[in-house]
């Protein structure tokens, strides 16, 4: 048993503290690890750059970008606030802002506060209400030779890019054009 030492007989402790620093038990304990999942790396919209941007992780710009664009492995998000004129190729690209360019992704979503004016190659892309598209989009399959123009469409955008395409048969890509409607 521990009994607490009188006043007058202190002992000196084993390792004595100099006057001010931490006691064992105020000293913090590392905070261990987290396992969660990275944030987006993200800029503001006071940014202007004009160059190339890669990287391999998820990506949220929202200032003005002119150039080249290049996240192979994640996911790029044009913010409501950007102004890119850039080619982008990223897994998936979701636009909120305006883009001028070409895109190249797995999938592409255009959001209602998204403007679109260029080139389009995706394997899945949505459109919202309100969007505002320019471009011609190019559709196809992941892992496999572009479509004949006698296959049966795949799905909704599909469709309406064939019916699109047959009636302008010199284009040489499906054209999608929306805009808003005045309600």
């Amino acid at each position: 048993m521990w009994r607490k030492p009188e006043e007058n007989n202190a002992q000196p402790s084993p390792n004595p503290v100099p006057p001010g620093a931490p006691q064992a038990s105020q000293v913090p304990s590392p905070a261990p690890i987290a396992s969660a999942p990275a944030a987006p790396a993200r800029t503001s919209p006071n940014i202007k750059i004009k160059g190339e941007l890669t990287s391999h992780e998820d990506f949220f710009w929202d200032g003005v970008f002119e150039g080249k664009i290049h996240i192979p492995d994640g996911k790029f998000t044009i913010g409501p606030n950007a102004r890119i004129n850039a080619g982008i190729e990223a897994r998936e690209i979701i636009i909120q802002g305006e883009v001028v360019g070409t895109l190249k992704g797995e999938r592409v979503h255009v959001s209602k506060t998204g403007r679109v004016t260029g080139d389009m190659e995706t394997h899945g892309i949505v459109i919202e209400d309100g969007a505002l598209l320019h471009s011609n989009v190019h559709v196809g399959q992941k892992d496999s030779p572009a479509p004949s123009s006698s296959a049966p469409p795949r799905s909704k955008q599909a469709a309406a890019a064939s019916a699109s395409a047959s009636s302008n048969a010199a284009a040489p890509s499906p054209s999608l054009t929306t805009e808003p409607k005045d309600n």
